[in-house]
């Protein structure tokens, strides 16, 4: 009997450790995708094609990203802000929403809050208003990860929570 317990709980270890949902883990989240999105990101490291381009994001757009869960009216899509963008006073709102098992997440920024004709300096996908879907890489409460490709180019962020 102790044999097949000892068998069994070897199964469910292999198993926690050979399933992971993001490529750089973790193996188990015991909190729900958008409980732990619903906080404010900070861009840690940005690339474009494997080059380290984190400079140029923060001397060009360096807006956070916040997240939140849902819209405080009673509309009921999931909320993104642009925050403390350089060279804008007002936020920049858009929408996102979890795809593919939660490893993928779709990102749109929409208008501005309070000043519609505010610009933002955009990178790539990041503030085009455009629908862009990123590859979740690592997802953690204080490590988020993502990729995307776009106009044949590669996209990674890693960012931080505040």
């Amino acid at each position: 009997m102790k044999k097949i317990k000892y068998i069994i709980a070897s199964i469910i270890i292999l198993s926690l450790l050979c399933c992971k949902k993001y490529e750089d883990g973790p193996c188990i989240s015991f909190r729900k995708a958008k409980k732990k999105i619903a906080t404010e990101w900070q861009v840690e490291y940005f690339s474009i094609d494997g080059s380290d381009d984190t400079k140029l994001y923060q001397n060009t757009c360096g807006c956070n990203f916040k997240f939140t869960e849902k819209f405080t009216t009673g509309y009921d899509p999931n909320v993104f802000d642009f925050t403390n963008c350089i060279g804008n006073i007002y936020d920049i709102r858009g929408s996102y929403d979890f795809a593919n098992n939660k490893k993928t997440i779709k990102i749109s920024s929409g208008g501005f809050i309070g000043n519609p004709d505010s610009i933002i300096h955009y990178i790539g996908p990041i503030g085009t208003g455009f629908w862009s879907e990123w590859s979740i890489k690592r997802f953690t409460k204080t490590e988020l990860w993502i990729e995307t490709s776009y106009n044949n180019y590669q996209y990674f962020i890693k960012f931080k929570s505040l």
